[in-house]
């Protein structure tokens, strides 16, 4: 049985299982790393800032940041209930702002395991459209490894 981890939880993570489920045969498992752990949580909501709004308070301690998103959010979901728990992390790193060379939409690492790096930076647009034309690249590479070792 051929087995496939798609560690990443993204819409590039997502997208690509998706499509793996349909292209891969039958006897292929596919887990997606934040489902495999079978935890029965309440329903999540996450929070993205802006690039421009997360410049502004790159070095505001985030425990200080968590009213100013959460009334942000409020704004926008009036009746959404009050949360159970808030975490907030920082992500200094997490915009694209140069694309991988070539723009290949994913670069496999090694084939025996397979290991491949995928999402928006290797394509030509790091946006949710690029995070699915990664997906793609994704599900093509490793369907070829998976052929080819069957």
């Amino acid at each position: 049985m051929a087995r496939v981890l798609v560690a990443g939880t993204g819409i590039t993570g997502a997208a690509t299982a998706a499509a793996l489920r349909q292209e891969l045969p039958q006897s292929a498992r596919i887990t997606l790393w934040d489902k495999s752990r079978g935890a029965d949580a309440s329903p999540s909501v996450l929070v993205h800032t802006s690039v421009p709004f997360s410049l502004q308070h790159l070095e505001t301690d985030k425990e200080a940041m968590k009213p100013v998103i959460m009334q942000h959010l409020r704004d926008i979901l009036p009746d959404l209930p009050e949360p159970e728990v808030i975490k907030s992390h920082k992500w200094r790193y997490s915009q694209v702002f140069q694309q991988y060379q070539g723009s290949p939409g994913c670069v496999v690492l090694e084939r025996n395991p397979l290991v491949i790096l995928t999402g928006d930076a290797f394509v030509q647009k790091g946006n949710f459209s690029g995070a699915l034309d990664s997906a793609e690249a994704t599900v093509q590479a490793v369907t070829r490894n998976i052929n080819s070792s069957l």
